[in-house]
């Protein structure tokens, strides 16, 4: 009896095999920095680095997006809790 293979719960560190066209010299580069001929894994972990760089590049991009977006409120909060102080201080 055959299951239903979209029921099936892969972990996230299972492995894929894909076939990838790359030119001669990343394949040369990979292959001098990769030791022991375990090129998938540098590959990975090049790629995994390369996501994370992009992740957070989208994030300080959206938090700065966000940062100018309320800057004059927060500029009005900031000018409201000096008045504040002021009064608290007499």
């Amino acid at each position: 009896m055959c299951k239903d293979m979209s029921t099936i719960t892969l972990s996230p560190n299972t492995k894929e095999r894909i076939n990838v066209m790359l030119p001669r010299r990343i394949i040369r580069s990979i292959g001098r920095l990769s030791k022991n001929r375990k090129r998938s894994q540098f590959i990975a972990t090049a790629v995994d680095f390369y996501i994370d760089s992009m992740q957070n590049k989208k994030l300080k991009s959206l938090l700065q997006e966000g940062a100018q977006k309320r800057s004059e409120r927060d500029q009005i909060i900031t000018e409201e809790m000096g008045l504040i102080d002021t009064v608290y201080e007499k």
